[in-house]
């Protein structure tokens, strides 16, 4: 297993800093060490802000393994076109197709 990782990062020509403090959490094939921040070159315009999207305009799959006990849910917003949502049939026939992909029974 390896050891804590402790380092300061900066960009060149910037004051932007970052600190990494963190433990390794093992895993099968090696380590992973979680980031819980990103460093941006100064250079980059700033991202603009991304409106949320209308609690009608989300679409999420939930899933219970009953066998297994497992269970799990993926939030699809963002891999569907927002015309989607405008039409209930198609929107129907997507969510249809993809229960059906995924062998998952409709609740």
């Amino acid at each position: 297993m390896s050891s804590a990782v402790n380092s300061t990062a900066c960009l060149p020509s910037s004051m932007t800093c970052a600190n990494l403090n963190v433990v390794p959490i093992a895993a099968t094939n090696g380590a992973v060490y979680v980031v819980d921040s990103m460093m941006m070159p100064p250079w980059l315009p700033p991202a603009h802000p991304v409106p949320p999207t209308p609690a009608t305009e989300r679409l999420m799959f939930y899933a219970i393994n009953t066998s297994t006990g497992q269970c799990g849910e993926v939030d699809a917003t963002d891999a569907v076109p927002p015309t989607l949502f405008k039409n209930e049939e198609q929107l129907k026939n997507y969510i249809t197709k993809v229960l059906e992909f995924w062998m998952i029974e409709a609740m």
